[in-house]
């Protein structure tokens, strides 16, 4: 027989607020960051610190397209991989991310996170991609950045 939390996706019940974030306002994805290009990484610089801190009671910076389009407080931003395979570089990006945002971050990893190779993954002891896989959820844990399921809760909670 199988348990009700068992397998794929996880239940995540109401009552479970350990594994619920409430007064979400909006969702956010990316993709495909690639920040170990530094064009890419300057763009991603650019549009977190783009506001100009004029923004209004919930969050919003009205006169300025960019930051309507950005997540900020209250706020859910998922991360669909491929930020970069390499480890400093993942925790730079996220570290912005989290620091200049300030919203709620979730990622799941890509193809580029759990590739492994080169001497500076092999001076790591980093010999398979779930080796590595686990250096990157320890570095999002350090951000505080989510890597397992979450319930969000819209509104004031409702």
């Amino acid at each position: 027989s199988s348990n009700e939390g068992d397998g794929f996706p996880p239940r995540i019940h109401d009552d479970d607020s350990s594994r619920r974030i409430d007064n979400v306002r909006r969702i956010f994805a990316i993709s495909d960051l690639h920040t170990d290009s530094l064009e890419n990484m300057q763009w991603l610089v650019d549009r977190c610190t783009a506001a100009d801190g004029t923004a209004n009671e919930n969050g919003d910076n009205e006169n300025n397209k960019s930051s309507r389009l950005t997540p900020g407080p209250n706020d859910a931003l998922i991360i669909a991989g491929d930020i970069s395979h390499d480890l400093d570089i993942i925790r730079d990006t996220l570290s912005t991310i989290v620091n200049n945002l300030q919203c709620h971050t979730f990622f799941i990893p890509g193809n580029h996170e759990a590739w492994i190779g080169g001497s500076k993954m092999d001076g790591m002891g980093l010999t398979d991609s779930f080796a590595k896989l686990e250096k990157v959820v320890e570095v999002c844990d350090a951000l505080g950045v989510h890597t397992t399921a979450k319930l969000l809760i819209g509104g004031s909670g409702g």
